[in-house]
């Protein structure tokens, strides 16, 4: 009896401790309620009267005040969800599977639009289409937001409707192409965000945003006195026969041709290339491990799959830094290996257009469709139209295209010689040379350094760029 009752007293003894919280308590998280209870639950009278309550707060009419806030929620959901609309997306500081929850608000802490999407979708278009269904935006009212809604797009759009988006930047660019496409507003931003050693906390002071400066007139694009048109001839690669066939046809019409040099074959005639750079010839940048697809089985050891804008950057001023050290000067031009702008894959795949356009004159795409309009065309992806194996009467009715239309042809090829894969024919190199050299037919032929500095410098915007900087 003896055991039974100590073993009582300290059953006894452990329940008091218990009530009276001297012993730690466990705290389990409370399960959700299944579908069915809760289908039951949003039936009730008290649900229904809060849910009306939220749904008459959300549709007041709520307008846009002098301040307004812009920012996105990462809302992820179990990697082993089968959720059919969840997506893969940027979350918080990874790559998560889910939605997002993006708002507008107001500072008087109401909102003014919300949306939710999958996790891909991108916040600044998801802001667009949110302050464009909260029109009327009051006159200089100002849009706070965080560096993933700095995008040109966005800037034009909110200014369009008369107010300013302030968010960190996310590149002080400097060439005058990305001063340009930008548009006033994001140019007026960076201008203000230099002149501001950080921005301000608290308030909103409207003298420090300046007045966007007015869109020029839609005035058509002027070509030198005398010239109808542009083209340009560039050979990439840096292959042999581009030495021994392609510069003696230019030379011999007084042309200068560009030449995109990849540096391992580029070394094997080093003497030969610094020559013809000294007769006026331009080098531009290739890359230094010439990046394609993988889907190029000669490519895979450098995919732009696997690539990322950081690799990408590197790769590319490796390249200017060691032709700097060669011809005396850094490239101002580059060509995109394959014609291929993008990095990465799925839903992590980007463009590495914008660090061309930070780099360089001009960019030369490969294997487009059509020449380029000086007054409109993006110098940083600038058409180049394919010349390799073509017969003269198709390379002809490309120049006699831009001829008509007043338009730059940048031409394109590889080796230069007979008729063989990837090559220009060297007759119809020195048929488009006599032709493209007749003063009488108009024609401009110069390297893309020379003619992309000229259109940069001739459009409006581009000059009042310049100006300011």
């Amino acid at each position: 009896m003896s055991g039974w009752a100590s073993g009582a007293r300290c059953r006894r003894s452990a329940r008091r401790c218990r009530n009276s919280g001297s012993l730690t308590k466990k705290v389990h998280p409370r399960r959700l309620t299944s579908v069915s209870q809760f289908c039951r639950r949003v039936k009730t009278q008290l649900f229904q009267r809060q849910l009306q309550a939220l749904r008459d707060l959300l549709s007041r009419d709520r307008r846009l005040a002098g301040i307004n806030f812009l920012d996105g929620l990462p809302l992820p959901v179990g990697n082993f969800s089968r959720d059919p609309d969840a997506r893969q997306g940027w979350g918080v500081g990874r790559v998560e599977k889910g939605y997002k929850l993006h708002a507008l608000a107001t500072q008087d802490r109401f909102l003014a639009g919300w949306s939710a999407t999958p996790l891909n979708a991108h916040e600044t278009h998801v802001a667009g289409m949110l302050i464009g269904q909260a029109v009327p935006v009051p006159p200089g009212s100002l849009f706070l937001a965080d560096g993933n809604y700095d995008a040109h797009d966005l800037h034009k759009h909110v200014s369009s409707h008369g107010g300013w988006l302030w968010a960190r930047p996310r590149g002080m660019a400097e060439h005058p192409v990305t001063l340009r496409q930008m548009g006033p507003a994001r140019r007026a931003l960076l201008e203000v965000w230099r002149q501001t050693p950080s921005p301000p906390p608290t308030g909103y002071d409207a003298s420090l945003m300046p007045t966007p400066p007015p869109l020029p007139p839609d005035q058509p694009f002027r070509w030198p006195e005398g010239i109808r048109a542009a083209v340009s001839l560039t050979f990439d690669d840096a292959r042999t026969c581009q030495i021994d066939r392609g510069g003696p046809i230019l030379d011999s019409h007084g042309i200068k041709g560009t030449f995109y040099v990849t540096l391992n074959t580029m070394m094997r005639r080093l003497d030969n290339w610094r020559a013809l750079a000294t007769a006026g010839h331009e080098i531009g940048n290739h890359s230094t491990t010439h990046p394609c697809s993988g889907n190029f089985q000669w490519s895979r050891g450098s995919a732009l799959e696997n690539f990322t804008l950081h690799t990408m950057a590197l790769d590319i001023d490796a390249a200017s830094k060691s032709l700097n050290e060669i011809f005396g000067q850094r490239p101002r031009t580059f060509a995109y290996p394959c014609g291929q702008t993008f990095v990465g894959r799925g839903a992590d795949q980007k463009s590495y257009v914008p660090l061309i356009a930070d780099r360089f004159l001009v960019g030369r795409g490969f294997n487009n469709e059509a020449p380029n309009d000086p007054g409109f065309c993006d110098l940083a992806y600038a058409a180049g139209i394919d010349m390799d194996c073509k017969r003269l009467d198709a390379v002809m009715n490309h120049v006699r295209g831009a001829q008509e239309t007043g338009t730059w042809l940048i031409l394109a090829g590889h080796a230069v010689g007979d008729k063989a894969p990837q090559t220009v024919r060297a007759d119809v190199l020195d048929a488009v040379c006599r032709f493209c050299a007749d003063k009488s037919n108009g024609i401009w032929i110069d390297t893309v350094e020379n003619i992309g500095a000229y259109i940069s410098a001739a459009r409006p915007v581009a000059a009042a760029a310049m100006n300011r900087r």
